[in-house]
């Protein structure tokens, strides 16, 4: 075998970084699994949203001011404005307004812990305003030992 022309051989067989960079930038799959539709500045629409990312959930956004599939896909379910955000199911079926329990429950996540005790630790800092100053409080907790710390102005 001839080992000087084998990296040329190979690289002329590779397609080019500017083809595959067109071709994904052009490429829009299709619409499947969760999609939520509803208002961009909505604190309801962020809340499910916040949920379903925080749950490590796929979902497509779907914002009804600016996105012609939204309006198809609340014409087609007979959704109004008034019910949003709404999520849509890959089986067809629909939440309208739902709260992340409802969504919890729907998708089949647990709501209620499993066991009556857990392990664990927080270790972390929370801002409270207090007398128009920030003051960070640390937390420290264990179920183990029913231990609480807190630094500041006591525990809250």
């Amino acid at each position: 075998m001839d080992w000087a022309n084998t990296g040329s051989a190979i690289a002329s067989r590779r397609p080019r970084q500017s083809t595959c960079v067109s071709w994904q930038a052009e490429y829009f799959p299709e619409a499947k699994g969760l999609r939520l539709v509803g208002h961009q500045w909505s604190p309801r629409s962020h809340e499910i949203k916040d949920f379903l990312a925080s749950n490590l959930i796929p979902y497509r956004w779907l914002d009804v001011a600016g996105n012609q599939d939204a309006r198809v896909l609340l014409d087609a379910a007979g959704v109004g404005a008034d019910e949003l955000p709404v999520l849509f199911f890959e089986d067809g079926s629909v939440l309208r307004s739902p709260e992340p329990r409802q969504v919890a429950e729907r998708l089949g996540r647990p709501i209620s812990a499993a066991f009556a005790l857990y392990d664990l630790v927080i270790v972390g800092a929370i801002a409270r305003q207090q007398q128009s100053t920030a003051t960070f409080e640390s937390v420290w907790s264990t179920s183990s030992s029913m231990t609480k710390y807190a630094s500041g102005s006591g525990l809250f």
